[in-house]
Protein backbone atom coordinates (compact mmCIF):
# COMPACT_ATOMS: atom_id res chain seq x y z
CA UNK A 1 0.00 0.00 0.00
CA UNK A 2 0.81 3.24 -0.51
CA UNK A 3 2.07 5.82 2.31
CA UNK A 4 -0.09 8.27 3.36
CA UNK A 5 -0.26 11.97 1.44
CA UNK A 6 0.07 10.49 -1.49
CA UNK A 7 -1.89 10.55 -4.34
CA UNK A 8 -2.01 7.30 -6.69
CA UNK A 9 -1.95 8.09 -10.04
CA UNK A 10 -3.18 4.67 -10.71
CA UNK A 11 -6.03 2.00 -9.72
CA UNK A 12 -5.63 -1.30 -9.57
CA UNK A 13 -8.45 -2.74 -11.34
CA UNK A 14 -9.38 -6.80 -11.20
CA UNK A 15 -12.76 -9.10 -11.91
CA UNK A 16 -14.24 -12.53 -10.29
CA UNK A 17 -16.79 -14.50 -10.68
CA UNK A 18 -18.53 -15.81 -13.42
CA UNK A 19 -19.25 -14.10 -17.36
CA UNK A 20 -20.82 -15.87 -20.26
CA UNK A 21 -16.77 -15.42 -22.23
CA UNK A 22 -15.55 -18.38 -19.66
CA UNK A 23 -16.74 -22.09 -18.84
CA UNK A 24 -16.51 -21.41 -15.13
CA UNK A 25 -15.43 -19.03 -12.29
CA UNK A 26 -12.72 -16.40 -13.46
CA UNK A 27 -10.37 -13.74 -11.65
CA UNK A 28 -8.42 -11.55 -13.59
CA UNK A 29 -6.48 -8.15 -13.22
CA UNK A 30 -4.50 -7.29 -10.34
CA UNK A 31 -5.20 -9.01 -7.42
CA UNK A 32 -5.07 -7.00 -4.39
CA UNK A 33 -5.92 -7.84 -0.39
CA UNK A 34 -9.12 -6.24 -0.70
CA UNK A 35 -10.10 -7.72 -3.45
CA UNK A 36 -9.37 -11.10 -1.90
CA UNK A 37 -12.03 -9.93 1.22
CA UNK A 38 -14.00 -9.18 -0.87
CA UNK A 39 -14.08 -12.45 -3.17
CA UNK A 40 -14.27 -14.22 0.54
CA UNK A 41 -17.12 -11.98 1.49
CA UNK A 42 -19.32 -13.22 -2.24
CA UNK A 43 -18.07 -17.11 -1.78
CA UNK A 44 -19.47 -17.30 1.77
CA UNK A 45 -22.60 -14.98 1.38
CA UNK A 46 -23.60 -16.96 -1.83
CA UNK A 47 -22.88 -20.57 -0.59
CA UNK A 48 -25.16 -19.61 2.44
CA UNK A 49 -28.28 -17.75 -0.03
CA UNK A 50 -27.97 -20.65 -2.13
CA UNK A 51 -28.91 -22.97 0.78
CA UNK A 52 -31.44 -20.71 1.25
CA UNK A 53 -33.52 -20.24 -2.12
CA UNK A 54 -33.83 -21.57 -5.84
CA UNK A 55 -34.59 -18.68 -7.68
CA UNK A 56 -32.24 -16.58 -9.32
CA UNK A 57 -32.61 -12.80 -9.08
CA UNK A 58 -31.32 -10.09 -11.04
CA UNK A 59 -29.21 -8.30 -8.55
CA UNK A 60 -27.14 -5.56 -9.21
CA UNK A 61 -25.07 -3.46 -6.38
CA UNK A 62 -22.61 0.29 -7.13
CA UNK A 63 -20.91 0.06 -4.04
CA UNK A 64 -17.37 2.06 -2.74
CA UNK A 65 -15.90 0.45 1.13
CA UNK A 66 -13.00 1.88 3.15
CA UNK A 67 -9.82 0.68 2.16
CA UNK A 68 -6.99 -0.51 4.55
CA UNK A 69 -5.61 2.86 5.34
CA UNK A 70 -6.80 6.71 5.01
CA UNK A 71 -7.36 8.02 2.19
CA UNK A 72 -7.78 4.28 0.25
CA UNK A 73 -10.79 2.92 -1.04
CA UNK A 74 -12.35 0.28 -2.98
CA UNK A 75 -15.34 1.08 -5.82
CA UNK A 76 -16.85 -1.59 -8.41
CA UNK A 77 -19.82 -3.45 -9.43
CA UNK A 78 -21.53 -6.41 -7.91
CA UNK A 79 -23.98 -7.87 -9.89
CA UNK A 80 -26.02 -11.53 -10.65
CA UNK A 81 -24.36 -13.54 -13.69
CA UNK A 82 -23.18 -16.89 -14.87
CA UNK A 83 -20.73 -18.70 -16.97
CA UNK A 84 -21.21 -19.84 -20.85
CA UNK A 85 -22.64 -22.89 -19.50
CA UNK A 86 -25.68 -20.61 -17.75
CA UNK A 87 -24.95 -21.73 -13.83
CA UNK A 88 -25.37 -18.59 -12.06
CA UNK A 89 -22.72 -17.14 -9.61
CA UNK A 90 -22.53 -12.86 -9.06
CA UNK A 91 -19.94 -11.26 -10.89
CA UNK A 92 -17.72 -8.18 -9.27
CA UNK A 93 -15.84 -5.93 -11.06
CA UNK A 94 -14.13 -3.48 -8.70
CA UNK A 95 -10.88 -1.20 -8.10
CA UNK A 96 -8.34 -0.21 -5.26
CA UNK A 97 -7.08 3.52 -4.99
CA UNK A 98 -6.09 6.68 -3.08
CA UNK A 99 -8.53 9.23 -3.46
CA UNK A 100 -6.99 11.89 -0.64
CA UNK A 101 -9.13 13.40 1.64
CA UNK A 102 -12.64 11.74 0.48
CA UNK A 103 -13.26 11.02 4.10
CA UNK A 104 -13.94 14.34 5.10
CA UNK A 105 -16.19 14.86 2.15
CA UNK A 106 -17.14 11.60 1.29
CA UNK A 107 -21.12 12.23 0.17
CA UNK A 108 -19.31 13.56 -3.05
CA UNK A 109 -17.76 9.92 -3.84
CA UNK A 110 -21.38 8.91 -5.24
CA UNK A 111 -20.66 11.86 -8.25
CA UNK A 112 -17.11 10.65 -8.17
CA UNK A 113 -17.79 7.47 -9.01
CA UNK A 114 -20.87 7.78 -11.65
CA UNK A 115 -18.98 7.08 -14.62
CA UNK A 116 -16.64 4.67 -13.38
CA UNK A 117 -19.76 2.70 -12.22
CA UNK A 118 -21.11 3.51 -15.75
CA UNK A 119 -17.88 2.04 -17.38
CA UNK A 120 -18.30 -1.31 -15.38
CA UNK A 121 -21.75 -2.17 -16.06
CA UNK A 122 -21.19 -1.46 -19.99
CA UNK A 123 -17.95 -3.77 -19.30
CA UNK A 124 -20.56 -6.32 -17.33
CA UNK A 125 -23.04 -6.19 -19.79
CA UNK A 126 -21.00 -6.91 -23.24
CA UNK A 127 -20.05 -9.51 -25.37
CA UNK A 128 -16.92 -10.99 -25.48
CA UNK A 129 -14.97 -13.82 -27.91
CA UNK A 130 -12.13 -14.02 -25.88
CA UNK A 131 -11.63 -13.59 -21.85
CA UNK A 132 -8.54 -11.48 -22.66
CA UNK A 133 -10.77 -9.18 -24.71
CA UNK A 134 -12.51 -8.83 -21.00
CA UNK A 135 -9.48 -8.82 -19.30
CA UNK A 136 -8.08 -5.62 -21.35
CA UNK A 137 -11.16 -3.63 -20.44
CA UNK A 138 -11.27 -4.40 -16.94
CA UNK A 139 -7.67 -3.04 -16.55
CA UNK A 140 -7.87 -0.06 -18.76
CA UNK A 141 -10.83 1.29 -16.34
CA UNK A 142 -10.65 5.22 -16.67
CA UNK A 143 -8.77 6.31 -13.19
CA UNK A 144 -11.33 8.09 -11.12
CA UNK A 145 -8.94 10.34 -9.00
CA UNK A 146 -9.54 12.95 -12.21
CA UNK A 147 -13.62 13.24 -11.38
CA UNK A 148 -12.67 13.61 -7.80
CA UNK A 149 -10.01 16.54 -8.12
CA UNK A 150 -12.70 18.20 -10.57
CA UNK A 151 -15.37 17.70 -8.10
CA UNK A 152 -13.36 19.09 -4.71
CA UNK A 153 -12.55 22.67 -7.25
CA UNK A 154 -15.86 22.96 -8.16
CA UNK A 155 -17.72 22.35 -4.51
CA UNK A 156 -20.70 20.66 -5.81
CA UNK A 157 -21.74 19.98 -2.01
CA UNK A 158 -23.31 23.13 -1.62
CA UNK A 159 -25.63 22.86 -4.62
CA UNK A 160 -26.52 19.29 -4.05
CA UNK A 161 -27.54 20.06 -0.41
CA UNK A 162 -30.20 23.01 -1.59
CA UNK A 163 -31.53 20.85 -4.43
CA UNK A 164 -32.04 17.93 -1.15
CA UNK A 165 -33.76 20.33 0.83
CA UNK A 166 -36.51 21.37 -2.66
CA UNK A 167 -36.97 17.94 -3.62
CA UNK A 168 -36.32 15.15 -0.87
CA UNK A 169 -38.58 16.85 1.85
CA UNK A 170 -41.47 16.90 -0.43
CA UNK A 171 -42.55 13.35 -0.04
CA UNK A 172 -40.71 13.17 3.35
CA UNK A 173 -40.99 14.45 6.66
CA UNK A 174 -37.83 16.24 8.45
CA UNK A 175 -38.54 13.09 11.21
CA UNK A 176 -38.69 10.76 8.78
CA UNK A 177 -35.50 11.69 7.49
CA UNK A 178 -34.12 11.88 11.45
CA UNK A 179 -35.25 8.43 12.05
CA UNK A 180 -32.85 7.32 9.16
CA UNK A 181 -29.89 9.47 10.87
CA UNK A 182 -30.64 8.02 14.15
CA UNK A 183 -31.01 4.15 12.47
CA UNK A 184 -27.61 4.42 10.74
CA UNK A 185 -25.65 6.15 14.16
CA UNK A 186 -27.38 3.39 16.29
CA UNK A 187 -27.71 -0.20 14.39
CA UNK A 188 -24.65 0.77 12.36
CA UNK A 189 -26.51 0.38 9.14
CA UNK A 190 -29.83 1.63 7.30
CA UNK A 191 -31.74 1.19 4.00
CA UNK A 192 -33.15 3.46 2.06
CA UNK A 193 -35.81 3.18 -0.77
CA UNK A 194 -35.35 4.89 -3.44
CA UNK A 195 -38.34 3.74 -5.72
CA UNK A 196 -41.48 5.63 -3.65
CA UNK A 197 -39.47 9.16 -3.92
CA UNK A 198 -41.75 11.75 -5.69
CA UNK A 199 -39.20 13.71 -7.80
CA UNK A 200 -36.07 12.62 -9.18
CA UNK A 201 -34.58 8.98 -9.94
CA UNK A 202 -33.21 6.32 -7.83
CA UNK A 203 -29.56 7.47 -8.77
CA UNK A 204 -30.33 11.12 -8.17
CA UNK A 205 -31.90 10.05 -4.98
CA UNK A 206 -29.02 8.24 -3.73
CA UNK A 207 -26.73 11.31 -3.83
CA UNK A 208 -28.70 13.28 -2.27
CA UNK A 209 -29.23 10.95 0.40
CA UNK A 210 -25.70 10.90 1.18
CA UNK A 211 -25.57 14.79 1.09
CA UNK A 212 -27.97 14.42 3.90
CA UNK A 213 -26.81 11.97 5.78
CA UNK A 214 -23.20 13.74 5.38
CA UNK A 215 -24.74 17.07 6.84
CA UNK A 216 -26.18 15.57 9.91
CA UNK A 217 -23.54 13.06 11.15
CA UNK A 218 -20.00 12.96 11.78
CA UNK A 219 -19.41 9.40 11.37
CA UNK A 220 -17.83 8.12 7.90
CA UNK A 221 -19.77 5.00 6.56
CA UNK A 222 -17.74 1.68 5.88
CA UNK A 223 -19.09 0.67 2.99
CA UNK A 224 -22.35 1.96 0.71
CA UNK A 225 -24.50 0.04 -2.05
CA UNK A 226 -26.68 1.66 -4.23
CA UNK A 227 -29.31 -0.99 -6.40
CA UNK A 228 -31.15 -3.88 -5.85
CA UNK A 229 -33.22 -5.22 -8.85
CA UNK A 230 -35.54 -3.49 -11.48
CA UNK A 231 -38.11 -2.71 -9.53
CA UNK A 232 -36.79 -1.88 -6.13
CA UNK A 233 -33.80 0.25 -5.39
CA UNK A 234 -32.06 0.87 -2.00
CA UNK A 235 -29.16 3.04 -0.67
CA UNK A 236 -27.72 0.86 1.95
CA UNK A 237 -25.04 2.11 4.21
CA UNK A 238 -22.60 0.39 6.76
CA UNK A 239 -20.78 2.07 9.91
CA UNK A 240 -18.92 -1.04 10.63
CA UNK A 241 -17.45 -4.37 8.79
CA UNK A 242 -19.78 -6.25 6.66
CA UNK A 243 -20.42 -10.06 7.26
CA UNK A 244 -22.09 -13.06 5.79
CA UNK A 245 -25.71 -12.02 6.18
CA UNK A 246 -25.18 -8.54 4.92
CA UNK A 247 -24.40 -10.42 1.62
CA UNK A 248 -27.83 -12.34 2.21
CA UNK A 249 -29.83 -9.56 2.62
CA UNK A 250 -28.25 -7.71 -0.47
CA UNK A 251 -28.72 -10.06 -2.63
CA UNK A 252 -32.30 -10.80 -0.98
CA UNK A 253 -33.55 -7.42 -1.64
CA UNK A 254 -36.85 -8.35 -3.45
CA UNK A 255 -37.71 -9.33 0.44
CA UNK A 256 -36.83 -6.42 2.11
Amino acid sequence: MLGLGKFKNTWDWAACGKHPVARDYLRIGVTTSLLVAFESWFEKGYQMLSSQRSIQIVNSWRFWAKGIKKGSLVCGVAKESSDSIGRPYPLLIMGDGILEGWEEDWDLLHDVFEKTWDQIEHISSRHYDDLKDLENEVCTIENPGHYWLELKSKNRNQGKLQSLANNLTISMSHDEIREKVRHLSKKMEVHIPLDNQTTGNFSDMAGLWCSLLRSHSSGVPSAVFMGGIPEKNFLVLFNRSLNTNDFVQLWSVSSL
